[in-house]
């Protein structure tokens, strides 16, 4: 398994080594340099001083201070003058002017020849090599001892500030594995990095989705439970008597086919309920054309309308909003269909659009029996019924504006409810026109 913790670990002391080596290189080319410069600077200034004696003084050679590794001599003419006492009888060099390797006395040498042309006297002086390599790693050692001792402390301190560094990543990996199964909460980290705050963010985020969806499929569960479990214990009662009876009538078969037809809507309603949600909506956002919309499902509930003998006028004009197509041709249907069905025989359904600046105001008004401004808030709820007569005798499941209301949301518009000017309800719907910078077509 990698392990971030030990790649990071490893990579640093690795660079470490590296460039510590990489220095030692460097600084023992310089260093060399440096003790070759210097040693025949000196090597530069004895030669100096010995071929600037006159040949009657060269005596006075042997009083010449030198190091005791630099050994010299000084020739005239093919005759050795004057030696240093490390010096051979023969000429430790080559009689040319300028530096050269040589090897005598069982070492290797830097020499350098001296010659004066006014007395023809060469002076020949030379420093054993070895010497400048033993001063030179000596040097370097001693530089750099210090660093590649250091080298395991600084690797266990590397360690120590890596862990450290990774401490609000194991925080975080903590609280993911010490999460519950079903729970959703948001993570919280204190100081929480920058490199981090993605990451939580888009993981809360995820949270944060994944349990409204848990809510939606619990209320969906109880939403179902609750809505199924009347319907279907009268339709196993109707069963019965119809199983027990000896010649069933006309009226229980329709009881039965009307608990079904119940049964089938109210599925059909909780399905639409599921289907509107966050993600979906967002997902399939498009232009929808209301006018062309409006008038595709009047004409698809003309039949029901029209078996009711009521009236159903659309003003309008044509608009196009930025939408989900089937969260609105759901929200309309509901709309429309709530409006006809407790509208009376011979009664008036208007629709309205009035469209805006930046919004597109729909209205549905019906001359129905209305409900009363304290249940406005209420209606909008899951399976809520208003307590009148007229609203008892119409089936239904209580589904419908809790559906118009989730869709409004979702499109992050308003809803209102109001009385009509003909003495019924007035459903008030106010979407945006377009749900980002784009401008809609209208």
């Amino acid at each position: 398994m990698n392990s971030i913790r030990r790649q990071v670990t490893w990579l640093l002391i690795a660079l470490i080594v590296l460039v510590t080596f990489s220095a030692a290189i460097t600084g023992y080319r310089a260093s060399m340099q440096d003790a070759t410069r210097l040693f025949d600077g000196e090597l530069q200034a004895i030669a100096a001083t010995l071929v600037a004696l006159p040949a009657s003084q060269t005596a006075r050679a042997s009083e010449i201070e030198s190091p005791p590794d630099v050994a010299w001599q000084i020739w005239q003419q093919d005759h050795l003058l004057m030696r240093s006492a490390n010096a051979p009888d023969r000429p430790i060099g080559k009689i040319e002017k300028g530096f050269s390797a040589e090897n005598f006395l069982g070492n290797r040498w830097r020499v350098l020849t001296s010659i004066n042309p006014a007395n023809e006297v060469v002076a020949m002086v030379a420093h054993p090599l070895g010497s400048r390599d033993t001063l030179t790693e000596s040097l370097i050692l001693a530089a750099m001892t210090p660093l590649i001792i250091s080298i395991p402390v600084l690797a266990l301190l590397i360690y120590w500030v890596v862990n450290r560094g990774l401490r609000p990543l194991n925080a975080l990996s903590a609280q993911l594995e010490n999460k519950a199964r079903n729970n959703l909460e948001p993570i919280a980290l204190s100081n929480t990095p920058n490199e981090l705050t993605t990451v939580i963010d888009t993981l809360n985020s995820l949270f944060l989705r994944l349990n409204k969806a848990f809510e939606r499929e619990q209320l969906f569960s109880a939403n179902a439970a609750h809505e199924l479990r009347t319907p279907l214990s009268v339709l196993k009662i109707n069963l019965h008597n119809l199983h027990v009876s000896d010649s069933p009538g006309k009226d229980e078969i329709a009881r039965c086919q009307r608990d079904t037809d119940r049964m089938i809507r109210v599925i059909n309603q909780l399905l639409l309920l599921s289907r509107t949600n966050p993600e979906t909506t967002q997902a399939n956002l498009e232009n929808v054309e209301i006018e062309s919309m409006l008038q595709e499902i009047i004409s698809e509930m003309y039949d029901t309308i029209d078996a009711k003998h009521q009236a159903i006028s659309l003003n309008s004009s044509p608009c196009e909003l930025q939408a989900n197509s089937f969260a609105l041709h759901t929200m309309f249907t509901n709309l429309i269909g709530n409006a006809s069905k407790y509208t009376p025989d011979g009664g008036e359904i208007e629709i309205t659009t009035k469209l805006k600046t930046d919004r597109l105001e729909i209205q549905v008004a019906d001359s129905g029996p209305g409900i009363p401004p304290a249940d406005y808030e209420k209606v909008l709820t899951p399976f809520f019924r208003v307590a009148n007569v007229q609203t008892q005798r119409q089936s239904g499941s209580g589904i419908g504006l809790a559906i118009v209301n989730q869709v409004v949301m979702l499109h992050k518009g308003k809803l209102s409810l109001g009385e009509s000017r003909f003495g019924g309800l007035t459903v008030t719907v106010t979407l945006p026109r377009h749900s980002s910078s784009q401008e809609p077509l209208c």
